[in-house]
């Protein structure tokens, strides 16, 4: 029995046997060892106050799935009336789940990116039972704060977005809020320190103004930077909209667009607007686009500051959903997100 005590982490337990309850195996454990002290007065007059038994899930073994039956003995303080009972080894006190068990769960929820109600299905447990099992996220540190990013990121139907803020050279995310626009924006940026906001030097915006006026709001001594990969993607969509006629200047323009794009030159994106201001069609209403996110543009091509982290966390974001085939809750998905992104998990 030794053995087996060591393989199923039962620490002190000695088991005493397993047996079948229809599709799961309990397995009966003892736990001996006397409290020596009363946990409230101190006194170490203890008297034996009866046997009691606590199932918990554990591992499963095999492919069979597994419950561990504790029996343990609690003892009756003399001095004050209170009754003990013994902290059994690998298990929290109330929790319904051994302490390999949470560390599976922790594994398969965290790492392996397994779906809640997927292996709620295999392990035969509840949604909430397993939610559990993931810690709280640390919060992310603000020193050095420098250069942040806003974007949005979909979350459900219908039409629900979550905006996230996110510092630009670490790649962590800050915070979380559901919805697009000022609004979020506004509560993000509001929830950083003052001293935070008052060191920030850019914040990069994919050419929403409700983003752009929260940052003029909330960051006295930044500047927002235009997302060049959203320029680009507004010319060749000015390009496809174009008649057979119109297409090609708009091509000759867009080429010209990410040619000076890549180079830092805000004088040459001036002489392009001055250029193709009395385009026809699509390509007109670009321009007028790009001239009312002129000093924005300009910003990117003298820092070089962009969406790009947002987008990648957008993507691992986007990837979690998708594997958890949807959230339903929204604190739910934004404590995974706040998870799974730390800097903490990805170091383990």
């Amino acid at each position: 029995m030794d053995s087996i005590t060591e393989l199923l982490g039962l620490g002190e337990c000695a088991v005493e046997g397993v047996r079948e309850e229809g599709w799961r195996q309990v397995i009966v454990a003892r736990y001996g060892e006397r409290v020596e002290r009363c946990g409230h007065c101190g006194s170490g007059r203890l008297h034996s106050h009866g046997w009691r038994r606590r199932r918990v899930a554990h591992v499963p073994v095999g492919r069979q799935w597994c419950e561990v039956e504790y029996v343990f003995q609690r003892w009756r303080c003399a001095a004050c009336g209170r009754v003990q009972t013994p902290v059994l080894p690998g298990v929290v006190p109330r929790a319904r789940l051994s302490g390999r068990m949470r560390e599976l769960a922790g594994l398969m929820l965290r790492h392996l990116r397994v779906a809640v109600s997927r292996l709620g299905r295999w392990l035969g447990l509840a949604w909430s039972t397993l939610w559990r099992c993931l810690p709280l996220a640390p919060e992310p540190s603000l020193a050095g704060v420098r250069h942040l990013c806003l974007d949005e990121v979909y979350f459900r139907e219908p039409r629900r977005y979550l905006t996230v803020l996110s510092d630009a050279e670490r790649g962590v995310v800050l915070g979380l809020a559901e919805g697009r626009g000022y609004k979020p924006s506004s509560a993000l940026l509001q929830r950083l320190p003052a001293e935070v906001r008052a060191q920030v030097e850019t914040l990069a915006t994919d050419l929403m103004w409700g983003q752009r006026n929260a940052a003029l709001d909330h960051l006295p001594h930044a500047e927002v930077a235009a997302d060049c990969f959203h320029v680009v993607r507004l010319a060749r969509q000015a390009v496809r909209q174009s008649t057979p006629a119109q297409r090609p200047a708009a091509r000759q323009a867009v080429q010209e667009l990410r040619a000076l794009l890549r180079r830092n030159e805000p004088a040459a994106l001036r002489a392009w607007m001055a250029r193709w201001k009395k385009a026809d069609g699509p390509l007109r209403s670009l321009v007028a686009t790009l001239s009312r996110w002129e000093l924005e543009l300009e910003t990117y091509l003298t820092t070089r500051r962009s969406t790009g982290p947002a987008e990648a966390l957008n993507r691992k974001i986007s990837l979690l959903r998708r594997q958890a085939c949807g959230y339903t809750n929204r604190d739910n998905f934004i404590g995974m997100i706040l998870l799974t992104t730390s800097p903490s998990h990805h170091q383990r």
